[in-house]
């Protein structure tokens, strides 16, 4: 009961302030919008991306995929024969949507293990139609990687490298299932405009409302409010577990509003899959709740909420995708956003809502945000402990 009454009067005080809904509501839809339509076009007829292809010598891996995108109704392929340097420059030149290799050998390591590391992306200017290339190449190679696998456990690895090949046919071909495929390359030629701007601006302003959540936990801080309490008995966990109920409380509200908006007006999927969206949103609310509560305790002023909550929204938005894809960026840059949590949890609602991903397509993204809610928390009590160590 304490608890719960710790909770209730934050959460009454969050509600009581214009910009609580000013962040985690007003901005969000309109930042929605703009993004939507700068990046994803408004209406009219879908423009086919063009994707350079550089295959030297290629073998079945390499070319059942690229018979794939031959076929494809979501690209157009071009053939070329260059290297990594040349074909960054003429991606660059021209607007194609992207560039890739496949390397030689390509057959001889996935008959040994699952290293696709050979092929090299190279994303075009337009991040619409790169990351629309780069969906339709990865769906595609999804499905040969299922067969490779499957050929891999069936011990043809041992039987030789013409065998191993020869099951990888045999078991794409079993798998290839025209409705499906249908289904997928119509999603991936004419994706909505907002699936990547709405669980986008969603988080990033999850986020940027912590300045107002974590500013109560400092007022309380600073004018003895929190130390009253814990005089009349309340445990300190109890005090900071109270104040973390009320932020899953406001940030499941926020969710909750944003994903009702995106499905019924903007035309997002969120319930093909309903409970890898439940599952995906209660565990990214836990981990940005979370850091809230560690700027709350980490700040010594209300201005330093600000600057701790605006820093950790550009930096996490940033380099987490939440503007554009993370697919279009470099090697680099992908690396050190996957260290950022919303990183995986853009990975999860883009799963969801372009491929109808499921729990276990999104396993890792709830892995990810499941440990550095733990973590956070962890840092949080650890700080909290210090500090009130030094106070006696």
């Amino acid at each position: 009961m304490q608890v719960l009454a710790i909770a209730q009067k934050d959460f009454y005080q969050f509600l009581k302030k214009w910009q609580t809904f000013v962040f985690l509501l007003i901005m969000p839809v309109v930042f929605i919008l703009i993004f939507g339509n700068a990046f994803g076009g408004s209406s009219g007829a879908v423009v086919k991306p063009v994707l350079m292809v550089s295959a030297p010598n290629s073998g079945v891996v390499s070319g059942m995929l690229l018979n794939s995108l031959e076929s494809s109704d979501a690209l157009t392929l071009q053939r070329v024969t260059m290297d990594v340097g040349t074909l960054e420059q003429t991606v660059a030149d021209s607007q194609a949507a992207g560039g890739l290799i496949l390397p030689e050998g390509l057959d001889e390591t996935l008959m040994v293990t699952s290293d696709y590391s050979g092929i090299q992306w190279t994303p075009g200017s337009d991040v619409m139609q790169a990351s629309m290339a780069k969906g339709e190449v990865d769906r595609l190679l999804k499905q040969i990687h299922t067969a490779v696998e499957l050929s891999r456990a069936m011990g043809s690895s041992e039987a030789g490298l013409a065998t191993f090949q020869t099951n990888v046919i045999r078991l794409a071909g079993e798998m290839q299932t025209e409705p499906v495929r249908l289904e997928t390359l119509e999603t991936a030629s004419n994706p909505n405009p907002y699936s990547q701007s709405a669980p986008g601006m969603m988080l990033q302003f999850a986020v940027a409302g912590l300045t107002g959540v974590a500013a109560i936990l400092v007022f309380e801080k600073n004018g003895r409010t929190e130390a009253r309490m814990r005089m009349t008995g309340v445990p300190a966990w109890k005090v900071m577990l109270g104040h973390f109920t009320a932020i899953v409380w406001l940030l499941g509200m926020q969710f909750l509003l944003l994903l009702i908006f995106g499905q019924w007006v903007l035309g997002l999927d969120y319930l093909t899959t309903l409970p890898a969206t439940l599952l995906l949103s209660i565990l990214t609310i836990l981990c940005i709740s979370a850091l809230g509560l560690l700027i709350g305790v980490v700040s010594k002023s209300e201005e330093e909420t600000v600057v701790y909550a605006m820093f950790c929204m550009f930096v996490l938005s940033g380099l987490g995708g939440l503007w554009m894809p993370l697919d279009v960026t470099g090697k680099a840059f992908q690396t050190l956003g996957y260290l950022t949590p919303l990183a995986w949890a853009m990975d999860g609602y883009k799963a969801i809502l372009n491929a109808g991903a499921g729990l276990s397509e999104i396993a890792n993204s709830l892995l990810v945000l499941g440990a550095y809610t733990l973590g956070l928390l962890g840092l949080t009590i650890g700080v909290y402990a210090q500090q009130k160590a030094k106070a006696r």
